[in-house]
């Protein structure tokens, strides 16, 4: 394996450009960053998997919330997906390719894109062949529509994942940010 050669240890960063700072505000984001202009070296360990949300993570997703309009996103909608028993998707990217085919779905029923925040949650299934077992399921905040009906969002759903017709499913209404919907619920 070939190394970087303007990395003399893994601990030397190099300088690419000056220091700088800048200023965003955008929505409720107010941020100021400082950039120090080192190019820092890829870590040398392998990573280790993911647990839970990481600080980082959970700062990135607070940010993208802060960017938003809220008053120009409203009304907005809350779904949550559920897989039953039989059909729990093992692979990461069979999920996330079932989240997108849902937001193409939506898509089409608004005739436009429309803007969603979702999050995949793991939780302890309460019953079933996976009780006491960690098991995901998805949340989507669709925002800009008002018009999702819960029965449609189970059809499409029953589609996407081959599923018998009692899969559960919830859609609820955004009612601003103090109501249904807080920020810490999606992230």
């Amino acid at each position: 394996m070939e190394t970087d050669p303007r990395f003399d240890s893994p601990s030397q960063p190099f300088r690419l450009a000056e220091p700088s700072y800048s200023l965003t505000i955008q929505g409720e984001l107010v941020q100021l960053r400082y950039r120090d202009g080192l190019v820092h070296p890829p870590p040398r360990a392998k990573r280790s998997s993911i647990a839970s949300l990481s600080p980082a993570s959970r700062q990135r997703a607070y940010r993208a919330l802060a960017r938003v309009n809220w008053p120009d996103c409203m009304p907005g909608q809350f779904v949550t997906l559920t897989y039953p028993d039989d059909l729990i998707p093992h692979k990461p990217e069979v999920r996330t390719e079932q989240r997108a085919r849902m937001q193409q779905y939506i898509d089409r029923f608004a005739k436009r894109p429309v803007p969603m925040f979702w999050r995949a949650e793991w939780e302890v299934r309460k019953s079933g062949m996976y009780y006491n077992s960690l098991i995901p399921h998805w949340h989507i905040m669709c925002l800009t529509i008002n018009n999702l009906a819960k029965e449609q969002v189970r059809e499409w759903w029953r589609t996407i994942i081959g599923s018998p017709p009692w899969v559960e499913v919830d859609v609820r209404e955004i009612y601003g940010m103090g109501g249904c919907a807080d920020r810490k619920s999606v992230v």
